[in-house]
């Protein structure tokens, strides 16, 4: 009823301060236009006068959030005051989102305030915010939650209102949580998804509140280095609540030949040199903030690294090179190209088993920033025929594998006897039953393509050699059932209700669509594994009906004891007493 009534004109509400009342709800809508009484400005211009509204703040301690971010027209102003006889001016909003404001203000104990919403333009719907930092959603940019440490946070977006976010300068609007990162020589890792990993979370960060351009974007996971004030959005979830995980990081790691980060090849990933320190370069004379990796050629023959048509970044630089830290040697080069958009790409030839390093930079000095570097193979991967599966341990409980489909072997999945889909993509083998709830997903950032997950036992070759026939769809979903990221699925399924083991399941691209795919096996959710004589459903009824109706039957007896115990002592025993029915002594005289 409150929301209803104050979505009309602001008559009859607190128009001049000596009739401030304390806000009666967290968001409230109005209308303030010349209609309502005008009064003086209090912290600046104060000759002017406005149609206003005034509340007060209770003097607890707490850090008061003010806002009329959302207002939908018309330009505000935010101002908080000791009281209505004072002339001392609290609390000056400072911070715009628009024409409108957003004011932090931290109370005093025992010292009440009141603030002023008023319209500066002829007509403003205005929608108000109050939030203490007990109940802040942090669910708009300019509202962000403060982050300077380790933090887990878990929220649900079916109360947050839509915030206006994106990464190429049109805004989107969804429900999420905004942190802040204060410029400092360190790196957080941000993780996030909902429990059930239905979701995973959209992160972006930006430099800013102002536009809807982001320095960097990814699904699920993303590191960043706060050289100046860093927004992040983290995308939510109405129906279930959504994880996050931060964790800092120092900021120096994989800066030097010493420290470079392991990869298996293919691999894709997001980066940024930010404070590193400068370093000669090995093959020519030029010094650069690197971050360095390394890899072990094992059953191909070449590798091909790029930085090529990223969106963010800066125009970056390549050495490769083999050999130990300290006696590298120079192998190949490569300098920001054109084509690339201020990235490049380089094919290398490799020899097997041997140790490789390289190094990715900003072409030029001193200039830092995030970059994204896909590392992949001409060569046919191994894992692309079933007898050649990636074996996963029941006991490691999570694994991830990036997967490239580009030169798989084709794998036909036959959907009726004349229809086949040719299919693109790499086979998995579970060993042993985990006894757990196995979630498999192909939703983070390096999947960008269509893909599906199927068992696949039985999988076999055609007789020509380039063919593997899939014949075993027991367990099945792609990214149209079950869509999950960019273009990514997810299937979750209880181990124990699958009767054979090991389990073979193909994972690829459909269509032959071909590309990376990052592929995540999750084992750490235990169930209790279910009795060889349960039923189809995983669970037998027949014994707990009869230890339902052992138990009834005992309560109905209790029942009927007491009952008659209770008749018998306050009705028999108490009447008979009364008239002294099994008197059998002579009364005394």
């Amino acid at each position: 009823m409150i929301l209803l009534f104050l979505l009309v004109v602001a008559f009859g509400f607190p128009t001049v301060c000596k009739n401030a009342v304390e806000c009666p709800s967290e968001t409230l809508q109005f209308t303030l236009n010349n209609q309502i009484t005008q009064t003086p400005n209090r912290c600046e211009n104060t000759a002017f006068t406005r149609p206003s509204v005034f509340y007060t703040l209770k003097g607890n301690g707490l850090v008061y959030y003010i806002d009329t971010c959302q207002t939908t027209q018309g330009e505000t102003e935010i101002e908080v005051f000791e009281s209505c006889t004072s002339t001392t001016c609290e609390q000056f909003a400072m911070t715009e989102c628009g024409n409108q404001q957003y004011v932090t203000y931290q109370s005093v104990v025992g010292k009440d305030a009141i603030f002023r919403v008023s319209c500066l333009t002829a007509s403003c719907n205005v929608v108000l915010t109050l939030h203490t930092n007990k109940t802040q959603r942090n669910d708009f940019c300019e509202d962000a939650l403060q982050i300077k440490e380790n933090t887990n946070i878990e929220f649900i977006t079916d109360t947050f209102i839509e915030s206006k976010h994106g990464c190429d300068g049109t805004p989107f609007n969804s429900r999420g949580k905004w942190l802040v990162f204060s410029p400092e020589e360190a790196s957080y890792t941000i993780q996030a998804a909902t429990h059930s990993l239905s979701k995973i979370s959209r992160i972006e960060a930006k430099s800013g509140c102002a536009n809807y351009y982001c320095d960097i974007s990814r699904l699920g996971e993303l590191t960043i280095s706060p050289k100046t004030m860093t927004y992040v959005f983290v995308e939510g979830n109405p129906e279930e609540k959504t994880s996050v995980k931060i964790t800092k990081v120092a900021p120096h790691v994989n800066e030097a030949c010493d420290s470079a980060l392991e990869i298996e090849v293919p691999f894709s990933g997001v980066f940024s040199n930010t404070y590193h320190s400068t370093q000669r370069s090995t093959c020519g004379n030029s010094s650069h903030e690197n971050v360095w990796f390394t890899f072990n050629s094992e059953l191909y023959k070449d590798v091909t690294i790029s930085t090529c048509f990223e969106e963010f970044g800066y125009q970056s630089y390549l050495e490769f090179t083999s050999g130990e830290c300290g006696s590298l040697q120079c192998v190949s080069n490569a300098s920001p190209s054109a084509n690339c958009f201020g990235g490049f790409e380089e094919t290398i030839i490799v020899d097997d088993n041997k140790k490789y390093l390289f190094y990715i930079g900003s072409a030029l000095e001193q200039v830092t920033g995030y970059f994204q570097v896909t590392v992949r193979t001409n060569s046919v991967p191994e894992y692309s025929v079933p007898e050649n599966a990636i074996v996963i341990s029941s006991l490691a409980r999570t694994f991830s594998k990036t997967i490239d489909s580009t030169k798989c072997v084709n794998s036909l999945l036959v959907d009726t006897d004349v229809s086949k889909r040719t299919l693109k993509g790499a086979f998995f083998v579970l060993q042993e039953n985990p006894n757990t709830i196995v979630a498999i997903t192909t939703c983070s950032s390096s999947t960008q393509i269509e893909n599906v997950i199927t068992t696949a036992n039985g999988a076999y070759n055609d007789g020509t050699k380039n063919n593997i026939v899939l014949n075993d769809y027991s367990l099945y979903t792609d990214h149209r059932l079950s869509p999950c990221g960019v273009k990514g699925t997810a299937l979750v399924f209880n181990s124990s209700s699958i009767q054979t083991y090991p389990l073979l399941f193909f994972i690829g691209g459909v269509e032959n669509s071909a590309g990376l795919i990052k592929v995540d096996f999750v084992l750490d959710f235990p169930v209790e594994p279910t009795s060889s004589e349960s039923s189809e459903s995983g669970f037998d009824f027949l014994p707990v009906y009869i230890t339902l109706g052992v138990f009834a039957g005992i309560v109905l007896l209790l029942i009927f004891v007491v009952g008659s115990y209770f008749t018998y002592y306050i009705i028999i025993k108490k009447r008979n007493e009364k008239y002294q029915l099994f008197e059998t002594s002579t009364p005394t005289k």
